[in-house]
């Protein structure tokens, strides 16, 4: 939802491009006083989504999407989610986008550690996604992918067509100025609210508590880190799942939970040195790009990480914004590193922003 708004807002804002939507929600959504809207210039059409009327949706966006292409007004229409590029066959009069963000496989890492009716359902999703993509790719004139591994993957996997267009667009972080310039106020601010001397080293982790994103395994680097390290450090976790992660601070006095709105959390995240964003090797990882990465990149924390997240890991080593290590390695090099290392300057930072940002990823968008 995040990258598919501000996305469509910076086409909008930066190169003209008005957007309609049709999406599919549940109803309570759809009704819900803190419905988010996206202002991309167009309008936005709801299909209700309940347990009731599952096996009609199929024939509700089939009517809609027929009804809004009748009007002729459309350039293009893109499709975003599982499955829904079978809707493509519809629409042979305009040009056709497909979004994705991610790999297929995407579903069977979700359906890990789940309940035997929600594993079948992840399984049935990357089944759908597959099928559909091999059937109806080819008739695609454009992806929107958030990495050049996943166009490499996307071409390997589904054998595109020479002449496909790409353009690579990951979740970018709307630049701050303003926050950014207040960079020592919050970061005072917040490492005083948890009691952070200026001799510490402070370590976080924000985001959620999905399989791919390592959690145990953060924890043991972080706990083999402060036995190693001869210096006082802290671990901040930011997530709105404090549940999860209450037996660790439970255990481990230097580890502090909270959890911030969006806004916020910019700000709280300036309270520290070294960001943790750990994944394993799979091909969900490979091509993936994390909405957490620009997020750290804009703190100036240093970032430690696998090399398994391959454009972040690129980026990383390109910029000097932190070490990469894996989890079997010995940490003496990484201990060596901490030591040694200052937040990143915030001329490299503007610079990694600018370079992953909508402005600059979408030139291309009216050429196509």
């Amino acid at each position: 939802m995040r990258l598919v708004k501000n996305r469509a807002e910076s086409m909008f804002n930066d190169y003209a491009v008005i957007s309609d939507f049709l999406v599919i929600q549940r109803k309570e959504r759809i009704d819900s006083k803190q419905r988010e809207f996206i202002n991309a210039g167009g309008n936005l059409y709801s299909i209700a989504l309940s347990k009731m009327n599952v096996f009609f949706l199929f024939f509700k966006i089939w009517k809609k999407l027929r009804e809004l292409i009748s009007k002729n007004e459309y350039d293009a229409i893109v499709f975003s989610g599982a499955g829904l590029l079978f809707f493509s066959r519809f629409a042979d009069k305009t040009k056709i986008f497909c979004d994705i963000h991610g790999a297929s496989e995407d579903a069977l890492e979700l359906a890990k550690n789940q309940s035997r009716k929600k594993r079948l359902f992840f399984k049935f999703v990357f089944y759908l996604d597959t099928i559909c993509m091999k059937i109806n790719s080819r008739k695609v004139d454009c992806f929107f992918v958030v990495s050049d591994a996943l166009k490499n993957y996307l071409i390997n996997r589904y054998k595109m067509k020479k002449g496909v267009k790409f353009l690579v667009v990951p979740c970018a972080t709307k630049m701050n100025e303003t926050l950014f310039a207040k960079y020592d106020e919050y970061r005072s601010l917040y490492r005083t609210k948890y009691g952070i001397k200026q001799d510490e080293k402070v370590f976080i982790y924000s985001g959620g508590v999905s399989a791919w994103q390592c959690i145990p395994q953060t924890i043991a680097l972080y706990e083999k880190i402060k036995r190693n390290l001869n210096q006082k450090t802290k671990l901040l976790i930011f997530s709105h799942r404090n549940d999860f992660f209450k037996g660790f601070s439970d255990k481990d006095d230097s580890i502090i939970i909270d959890s911030y709105g969006p806004q916020e959390l910019s700000k709280a995240l300036f309270a520290g040195d070294f960001a943790f964003m750990l994944r394993e090797d799979c091909v969900t990882n490979n091509v993936a790009f994390p909405n957490k990465y620009l997020e750290y990149v804009q703190s100036r924390m240093k970032i430690i990480t696998t090399p398994y997240v391959y454009e972040v890991s690129k980026q990383i080593r390109e910029y000097d914004l932190g070490f990469i290590c894996d989890f079997t390695d010995e940490i003496q090099d990484l201990l060596s590193y901490i030591k040694a290392s200052k937040v990143n300057e915030s001329d490299v930072v503007l610079k990694v922003l600018k370079y992953n940002s909508f402005y600059s990823r979408l030139r291309e968008i009216n050429q196509i």
